[in-house]
């Protein structure tokens, strides 16, 4: 019983590891270490759910919202950096912002979301492979009523738009992007309905 025990936690370690390792392959996603979005910088809050874990959040969350736990499912990875903004680090970081989007520009991404307003910019990008949604990232700089951050978002899988803003907030993540796309796509395809 114990060497079958044994055999079955090995060979879970070794799926695990291979999940992990082949996730930087995949056209979703986004290192945004190389780019140096916190250089200088920790990160606040630093989520990094993918493989085993994502299953485990799936299964967690299907009877209190089988929606989100079906969407979590389809999922090979959630990347979550926040940054706190200090007055001298407002200007690398939207610098930096500036790099990735271009990055993701020149590799294939399309921008479907950018808010340039005085105290707050965003970058909504998605990486389509045919009709489907394989990757999504967000990019936002917030500079108003002293919550002072920069937030940057990569989900790596198959994405229902629709769907996006209740994985957000499942996730406890307040970006207002997210709930706004996620109104738009429904509005949508509730027209297509018609």
């Amino acid at each position: 019983m114990r060497v079958k025990w044994l055999l079955t936690a090995a060979l879970w370690m070794i799926v695990s590891t291979l999940a992990h390792a082949g996730i930087e392959q995949h056209p979703g996603y986004v290192d945004v270490a190389r780019f140096g979005l916190g250089t200088g910088e920790e990160a606040t809050v630093e989520v990094n759910l993918r493989g085993p874990m994502l299953k485990l959040a799936a299964a967690a969350s299907e009877e209190d919202d089988p929606d989100v736990s079906a969407m979590i499912s389809g999922l090979e990875g959630i990347f979550v950096r926040a940054y706190e903004l200090q007055d001298h680090s407002a200007a690398g970081f939207e610098k930096a912002i500036a790099t990735i989007s271009g990055h993701l520009q020149q590799s294939g991404w399309e921008t479907i979301v950018k808010v340039r307003e005085r105290d707050e910019r965003a970058h909504i990008a998605v990486k389509m492979q045919g009709d489907s949604i394989v990757g999504m990232t967000v990019l936002a700089m917030d500079e108003n009523d002293g919550d002072n951050e920069v937030v940057f978002i990569n989900i790596v899988g198959a994405i229902d738009l629709a769907r996006i803003g209740r994985l957000g907030r499942s996730f406890d993540l307040d970006v207002d992007a997210l709930d706004s796309l996620e109104r738009e796509a429904t509005k949508r395809d509730s027209t297509r309905g018609r």
